[in-house]
């Protein structure tokens, strides 16, 4: 049998490569290279689905999703973001990665570009190849912070261009778009009659607190992903969602149905019963990782070559390591087989990435330190 060559063509995620190198080392390694919360999400969680369970709440749900859900998902964003959406802008969706892959499937077709800026989380362009259309890569400069350089955007629109995709907070360097900067691609959308696809996923993790600002507040043609994964810490449970106008909803709808079907009916119902809970705890979740990333910061800043900045936001730090001269993925492997300490090369969200490292903050604040007291020793001894 002959599989199909734009499947195969596509990599696994470098990410995973490092996970399971990291795996085979044993007990004794940090492991900073997977995106995850470790803390435990709100207590009345368990309870809620232990009674959700008792229930029967294990058949079918709406194609839309709970309905519960979708209305404390709907008024949330309303009162704290002033973004008023109708019953038929939002569906619920298995984990924010589908809402990406339903956005993606809804938007383009064979041929079609989409205007990606990087550095980026590397699912996003693989998802779009595999749907048979063109991921094009718009570089940032390491040397500006990476900000957007639309000028560099505007020359990459063609007659095909049909969105831009955008990330903010931004996996893997911290970033956060500013209003200007989310004013400016909306003119450059508007102007091109493109459509936006906004990954907000991290959406609640700006620092020191707030809320990152949505694109879709400044250009409505967007269909915006956002998940309870981070937020929430219940990134096992795969519940997202995806609003945007309510046509473009209408037909996304049909590629969660043709695919995975539906989200599991228990947990929306239990996130449901629960939900103020769990976004009171938000709060928590997000000062600590602020607090951790402050740590993490602070301690490699005593290397000589190696510097990060304090990220905006996101679950992440983006550690320069351009002066060790030492080529990125080289240097995390280096850095795994030799301190133990696993983090992900820059490389792997794109060319602009190169020579820089991912660290995630989902480990206790003493690790990190650790971790980073480890990257110092390692930074000595070059």
């Amino acid at each position: 049998m002959q599989l199909r060559k734009d499947l195969t063509s596509i990599p696994f995620s470098g990410i995973a490569a490092i996970a399971q190198r990291a795996q085979a080392l044993g007990a004794d390694v940090i492991r900073l290279e997977i995106g995850d919360v470790d803390i435990q999400p709100h207590h009345s969680l368990s309870n809620a689905i232990m009674q959700c369970l008792n229930e029967g709440q294990v058949k079918y749900p709406a194609v839309a999703g709970d309905a519960d859900l979708a209305k404390a998902v709907r008024d949330e964003i309303g009162t704290n973001e002033n973004i008023h959406l109708g019953n038929d802008q939002l569906v619920i969706t298995n984990g924010g990665s589908m809402a990406l892959f339903a956005a993606l499937l809804t938007s383009l077709g064979p041929g079609d570009e989409a205007i990606v800026i990087e550095p980026v989380w590397p699912h996003i362009k693989h998802m779009i190849s595999l749907i048979g259309a063109v991921p094009v890569l718009v570089a940032t400069d390491p040397d500006h912070s990476h900000r957007i350089n639309f000028q560099e955007v505007q020359r990459a629109i063609t007659t095909r261009t049909r969105v831009i995709v955008i990330n903010s907070p931004n996996n893997p360097t911290g970033n956060v778009l500013s209003t200007i900067e989310l004013q400016r691609l909306a003119i450059i959308a508007q102007e091109g009659g493109l459509a936006i696809i906004s990954d907000e996923e991290y959406c609640d993790f700006v620092f020191p607190s707030g809320r990152a600002e949505s694109i879709f507040q400044h250009h409505p043609d967007t269909f915006v992903i956002r998940s309870f994964s981070k937020s929430f810490a219940i990134s096992g449970l795969r519940l997202g969602f995806l609003f945007g106008p309510s046509s473009w909803i209408e037909q996304a709808k049909k590629v969660g149905l043709f695919t995975s079907m539906y989200s599991s009916s228990l947990m929306q119902r239990a996130v449901a019963n629960c939900f103020g809970d769990l976004r009171s705890h938000v709060k928590t979740v997000v000062s600590t990782f602020h607090e951790r990333a402050k740590v993490f910061v602070d301690g490699v800043s005593l290397s000589s070559n190696i510097c990060a900045n304090a990220p905006e936001g996101s679950v992440y730090a983006w550690l320069d390591c351009r002066k060790t001269g030492i080529e990125d993925v080289t240097l995390a492997y280096r850095i795994l087989d030799e301190k133990r300490v696993a983090t992900v090369p820059g490389s792997v969200f794109g060319a602009s990435g190169a020579g820089f490292l991912r660290v995630s903050l989902g480990a206790e604040r003493d690790q990190l330190a650790e971790a980073a007291r480890r990257i110092q020793e390692f930074d000595r001894g070059l």
